[in-house]
């Protein structure tokens, strides 16, 4: 049931809901969008320097439910998971067969993002992500020009996979997109988290930045969780590549 703001405020306290909880929900969403447009016009400020990061400061503040970004991060990290579901849903399901054949026969670069810009059947992500990593330098090369420009939230997902999988350092590009701000946040969120794949010195500070930011100035929303888990994942590779040296 819809409550207006004159009506008697749900919570009980006899107040009308304008000048109570509904106060605070417009006090809220005015904050958020204050925000937002700051965020749109200005450069993100160094927040501080870097923490002494470890295994526990990340696992106390990771979140404990499922979010778009957790999951994103997770199908980078794991493909294979992804891959064995897609086989078997595939298997049992005839949704997007003529689709993946034609992703099968499909022999151009630029026609394979085509399909991805004009969206492909979940069932299909894995099938068209194979067959663009066959090229990763030339497909790098094409998503990253997409990426440029305005793009949807499914090509960007996908993209970032690719991307990441692809294993081809752009972290100087991709830095320069996510500092335009010509994106939504929660796209410049998920580049943050692809951001965290890559060995470049900027990259800590950088991140450490903008979770600082997103965590403040956007408390209702999980965009934080792109730098978090970016950091997360540019420290345990670090990390990895120290301790295989010393071995």
């Amino acid at each position: 049931m819809k409550i207006s703001r004159n009506d008697p405020c749900p919570c009980g306290s006899g107040k009308k809901f304008k000048k109570c909880c509904g106060l605070n929900a417009f006090q809220a969403t005015n904050v958020q969008s204050g925000a937002i447009e700051h965020f749109m016009q200005e450069a993100i400020p160094k927040l501080g320097d870097i923490p002494a990061f470890s295994e526990e400061y990340f696992n106390h503040l990771a979140p404990s439910g499922i979010s778009a970004v957790k999951l994103l991060y997770s199908c980078v990290l794991r493909p294979e998971i992804e891959a064995a579901a897609a086989a078997v849903t595939n298997a049992a399901i005839n949704r997007g067969k003529r689709e993946a054949e034609k992703i099968k026969k499909c022999g151009s670069i630029s026609d394979l993002v085509n399909m991805m810009k004009t969206g492909i059947d979940s069932l299909n992500h894995v099938l068209i992500q194979n067959r663009l990593l066959e090229t990763p330098l030339e497909t790098t090369r094409a998503l990253m020009t997409e990426l440029r420009s305005s793009t949807r939230d499914d090509f960007l997902e996908l993209s970032i996979k690719i991307i990441a999988l692809a294993g081809i350092d752009i972290s100087e590009e991709l830095m320069t997109i996510i500092q335009k701000h010509n994106k939504p946040v929660y796209q410049l969120s998920v580049l943050c988290l692809l951001l965290g794949f890559y060995n470049n010195r900027k990259i800590p500070q950088f991140l450490w930045n903008y979770f600082q930011y997103f965590r403040s100035q956007f408390p209702h929303e999980n965009y934080w969780q792109g730098p978090f888990y970016g950091l997360w994942e540019n420290w345990a590779t670090t990390r990895q590549k120290s301790q295989d040296g010393n071995n």
